[in-house]
């Protein structure tokens, strides 16, 4: 096969690729205008109930969130505590200035499907290829966002991360880099990723050993150059999936009984209002009980939010799988 036949034959394949990427892109950025105003509309809604609400009952909440759910994302709750040192604030304006720009791109795109420019009785995004759709819509987003307030909201969370590290941490360190936040929680989890990276070492003698041999004689010869880079992937999940299973249930352990006795003192000052808990044991006793169904509660499901909280707390659990990852693969 000549030089210029392979040529040919790989730009035929990336102009497949571009044609699939142009189907698939109309339906995605339609659910993706569609999901997004939901989303921001509920977590608008949710925090507006949560601003209105007492400062126990606000701290009943929190001391049941940790109490049944810490072990599930403890390093997205890390990673919220680390932010906290940056200022909980300074967060909550830039993703509510973030917010207000994309809803206005929302509005804007719906203005934009129901345009009839040519008065046919046929909007006329129903008319383009999916190729003058997209355009139609990157033109739409650069034209009518505004550059200055998303970037004046991304270089605040970019300060966050950077003043996380460096308050948490103890030392002054001007970095140049968002992922800063994540080596807040390399410190925080060090004996997981420390965990995780020697079960990938021990799994990776035994794959090189018995699987390695058996995988290129039934890979061809053009792809046996991906068999190492695919056993490192497969060392380094399994790794993970251990280590990462075992900080889930001290993680559990640990938040149930801080969450517990939060739930106890916020109860015992809704109860007995005025009484101090420090002049009573009925907080710590009652904490012990509240511990043990909260990570009972997480052990029975698994560590894993059940149906239907699952529907609404996927986003939260990617973030914890792409924290986990991002903080283990950079050791």
């Amino acid at each position: 096969m000549s030089e210029e036949t392979t040529d040919r034959g790989a730009i035929e394949e990336i102009g497949k690729a571009a044609e699939l990427i142009q189907q698939v892109a109309k339906p995605v950025l339609n659910l993706i205008f569609t999901v997004i105003p939901i989303i921001i509309n509920f977590t608008s809604a949710t925090y507006k109930f949560y601003k209105k609400l007492p400062i126990v009952v606000v701290r009943l909440i929190i001391g049941f969130i940790m109490c049944f759910f810490g072990g599930m994302f403890p390093t997205v709750f890390a990673a919220i505590e680390a932010a906290e040192y940056a200022g909980r604030t300074t967060v909550m304006k830039a993703v509510s200035a973030l917010s207000e720009e994309v809803m206005i791109i929302i509005e804007e795109n719906k203005k934009d499907n129901e345009t009839d420019a040519d008065g046919d009785g046929q909007s006329d995004v129903d008319q383009i290829s999916n190729q003058e759709f997209v355009r139609r819509k990157v033109d739409l987003v650069l034209r009518k966002i505004n550059p200055e307030k998303v970037n004046d909201a991304i270089s605040s969370l970019f300060k966050v991360s950077i003043d996380a590290y460096s308050n948490k941490a103890g030392i002054n360190i001007q970095f140049g880099r968002w992922l800063s936040v994540l080596a807040v929680l390399t410190v925080e989890f060090a004996r997981t990723i420390a965990m995780s990276l020697s079960i990938g070492d021990f799994v990776h003698k035994f794959m090189d050993h018995w699987v390695a041999p058996l995988m290129k004689r039934a890979t061809p010869k053009e792809y046996r150059k991906w068999t190492p880079v695919i056993i490192d992937w497969m060392c380094k999940s399994i790794g993970m999936t251990v280590a990462w299973k075992v900080q889930t249930i001290i993680s559990a352990v640990t938040s149930a009984m801080a969450g517990g006795l939060i739930i106890s003192r916020a109860i015992l000052q809704l109860v007995a209002k005025g009484k101090d808990h420090n002049n009573t044991m009925a907080d710590e006793f009652a904490s012990y009980g509240f511990a043990a169904a909260g990570f009972y509660f997480q052990f029975y499901v698994g560590f894993d939010p059940p149906f239907p909280l699952n529907l609404f707390l996927w986003p939260v659990q990617m973030a914890e799988t792409y924290i986990r990852w991002s903080i283990t693969k950079k050791s």
